[in-house]
């Protein structure tokens, strides 16, 4: 089976090294920034070839430019905070399986009943998540 996963990371430094860890253990590895950049991707069929998506759940609406997108009344509304829940809602739909990575305290992300989505907090490290990624290893 091909072993294929998606980091959804706006901290491109965070995201890089990340990635370099991951490769190590076999995964082909991509990365996606924003949640502009999130919404075009998810559209596209071969959203489906990813076996695993490690989303980061504070994720900025799109990069400063002079030519911004929109965010949408949703996003106005929920803000940045929900970005990687949105996200994974998006990806779960299409039956990747997502570990959320964040900052944030896990108890206070409310999933929706059926969202079996893994929450690990950035503070435990990098050697968590690997190790979470091993173990769903396709």
């Amino acid at each position: 089976m091909n072993k294929r996963l998606l980091i959804v990371e706006d901290d491109k430094i965070q995201a890089d090294q990340l990635g370099r860890q991951i490769e190590i253990l076999g995964w082909a590895v991509d990365h996606i920034s924003t949640e502009v950049e999130f919404r075009k991707r998810v559209r596209q069929p071969e959203i489906t070839s990813y076996s695993l998506a490690v989303v980061d759940m504070m994720l900025r609406w799109t990069d400063p430019a002079p030519e911004m997108e929109p965010p949408t009344p949703e996003i106005i509304l929920e803000g940045f905070y929900t970005a990687g829940l949105r996200c994974c809602r998006e990806l779960f739909a299409r039956g990747v399986r997502c570990i959320i990575y964040t900052a944030l305290d896990p108890a206070k992300i409310r999933l929706r009943p059926g969202e079996d989505f893994l929450i690990i907090n950035k503070s435990a490290g990098a050697a968590r998540l690997l190790e979470e990624i091993t173990r769903r290893d396709p």
